[in-house]
């Protein structure tokens, strides 16, 4: 959806409803007229978007205003089109002429968050009581609706109209920048997907009692990653004996199968049988590592001809690293800056099959490989398009990031370790630990100060008690300095023979139309998940031929 015009009609829009799932009122703020409507209900306010013509239309978390806008248009047999969906997330779609998009995909974080990471003081989210919302004075109401619109406006007029206009997402934004003049090849290896870990959190001690110790975190990590030379481009297969000949080519990098590695314990994590990620020493099999990798973090790694099952040869080049160091340099005069730089990394991952929605009431417009869902009679259209490929990804270049990230921190774990030094905790970028600043860089080779890649001191902490990854607490004079917890707790059907964890996708929730994002257990053999809404279950169906598409429409290479 490429909008041409120069002089775009914006509104900003926010819904509010009780019971979580029953429309109650919304708020349209349009910028020309610098007015706010509100409407109590969706009849009416579709009307006036149709009324007054609007280009663009943003929500904060479109996946939930936008689904009372959804669920309208299809109990009414109303067309919309030109939805666009990621990760779970609905980032845009189309009604007649207006385009609504996420404001949330720019910023990452709640409304609350963002108002105070980016506006000033006086500009803060206000509080309302949602469970008697109905029993408030009208104008009470409108209140607090006119105060979240008046943030939300803000934050828009916060960020570039040309970067608004043209993406759905400050990562695509930035990703376009990052990989700017860089030739980045469009390739797929069978089975690389499910080696691509993030970043090791593990718990080493559960407790810690009067020691003096400390929290380093890294500077940026996977931005940092993304500053070395990466495998961009890839070159074809690679026989051993080439492999033998090339491998000190420092413009060259070799990704290599492995059908053992001995793991010392977080290079390469294992699932369990619910599907958690557990660390441990042993055997791995079938291992894929990048050649410049093991060779900078002296892997402990067979290279004897028996041991390699295959080899892929890749031409390294670099990403924009300037664009990348500006960010980094300028993050506290832009705060903004530090959402750019994490931005982007995982969306070199990302799957590159297009998928379409398409909504209409001709049965004619559905093609033999289609999901179909039908609501009265309109026909939601779920469809794997191989001819329109995402041609900027390379799964290859995320797992490099990644790999790099886990072996970078995994090597400073081990060099305190090795010096005596206790750590008690990792997760992703930081280290807690008791080795003091004074003997962390001579025994690590890294600098405590403010350049990307080094270390910083974030916390100094005399206890501490660690619960689950990333769910802790740090004391320092009995007094809780630090409290973490994060995650959620998942449902599991106790029924299914093969059990795991999964994340549910329900953007379109009220229309009974599910997907799933992530499957966290690469076990495709089951075809139903468990989604629980409310105290009812529901069995969507999920098509795993998609996962088997690839091997159609990609020169697989194994």
């Amino acid at each position: 959806m490429i909008i041409r015009k120069k002089n775009l009609k914006i509104g900003i829009l926010d819904i509010e409803a009780f019971d979580w799932s029953h429309f109650y009122i919304a708020g349209l703020l349009n910028e020309t007229e610098r007015n706010i409507y509100y409407f109590r209900n969706l009849s009416s306010l579709l009307s006036h978007i149709d009324k007054k013509k609007y280009d663009l239309i943003f929500c904060y978390n479109l996946s939930y205003d936008g689904s009372f806008i959804i669920e309208y248009l299809l109990k009414n047999s109303i067309i919309f089109n030109d939805i666009i969906m990621t990760n779970g997330k609905l980032l845009s779609f189309r009604y007649n002429k207006t385009i609504f998009k996420d404001l949330y995909q720019f910023y990452f974080s709640s409304l609350r968050e963002a108002s105070i990471k980016y506006l000033n003081e006086n500009d803060r989210k206000g509080e309302i009581d949602y469970k008697n919302i109905r029993e408030l004075p009208i104008e009470e109401v409108k209140k607090y609706l006119k105060q979240d619109l008046v943030l939300e406006y803000k934050l828009y007029k916060r960020i570039d109209k040309k970067i608004t206009k043209r993406y759905y997402s400050i990562r695509s934004y930035i990703f376009k920048e990052v990989q700017k003049n860089s030739k980045i090849s469009l390739v797929e290896i069978y089975r690389l997907r499910e080696q691509f870990f993030g970043g090791r959190s593990e718990i080493f001690h559960s407790e810690v009692k009067d020691k003096r110790s400390f929290v380093y975190d890294v500077n940026s990590l996977y931005p940092f990653a993304m500053t070395q030379p990466l495998p961009l481009q890839y070159i074809g297969n690679c026989s051993f004996e080439k492999f033998l000949e090339l491998r000190e080519n420092n413009n060259l990098d070799f990704l290599i199968l492995f059908r053992e590695v001995y793991d010392e314990g977080g290079y390469y994590p294992i699932y369990d049988k619910i599907g958690r990620i557990l660390y441990s020493r042993g055997k791995r099999k079938n291992i894929y590592l990048f050649y410049s990798l093991i060779k900078k973090f002296n892997l402990p790694v067979d290279f004897s001809d028996r041991n390699i099952d295959y080899i892929h040869l890749f031409k390294k080049d670099f990403l924009n690293v300037e664009l990348i160091k500006k960010l980094y340099n300028e993050r506290k005069v832009n705060p903004y800056n530090k959402i750019l730089l994490n931005s982007c990394y995982g969306k070199f991952a990302q799957f590159p099959i297009f998928e379409k929605w398409i909504i209409t009431k001709n049965y004619k417009d559905i093609k033999n490989d289609d999901i179909v869902y039908k609501i009265n009679d309109v026909y939601i259209i779920s469809r794997k398009d191989a001819e329109k490929n995402v041609d900027d990804v390379n799964v290859i270049i995320a797992k490099y990031i990644t790999d790099f990230s886990r072996f970078y921190v995994f090597e400073t774990i081990n060099k305190i370790q090795n010096q005596g030094f206790s750590v008690y905790y990792t997760d992703t970028d930081s280290i807690h630990t008791d080795c003091p600043p004074e003997k962390f860089e001579k025994i690590t080779g890294i600098k405590i100060d403010g350049n990307i890649g080094n270390f910083k001191i974030e916390k100094e902490f005399s206890g501490a008690f660690y619960y689950a990854p990333k769910d802790y607490e740090l004391i320092n004079e009995e007094k809780i300095i630090d409290k973490k917890k994060k995650g959620f707790k998942v449902d599991i059907d106790k029924n299914v023979e093969n059990e795991f964890i999964f994340m549910s996708v329900k953007n379109l929730f009220k229309t009974g139309v599910f997907q799933v994002s992530k499957i966290l257990k690469k076990d495709l053999n089951q075809k139903y998940y468990k989604i629980k809404k409310g105290n009812e279950y529901y069995y969507p169906e999920i098509d795993f031929d998609y996962f088997e598409q690839k091997k159609k429409i990609f020169k697989i290479r194994y």
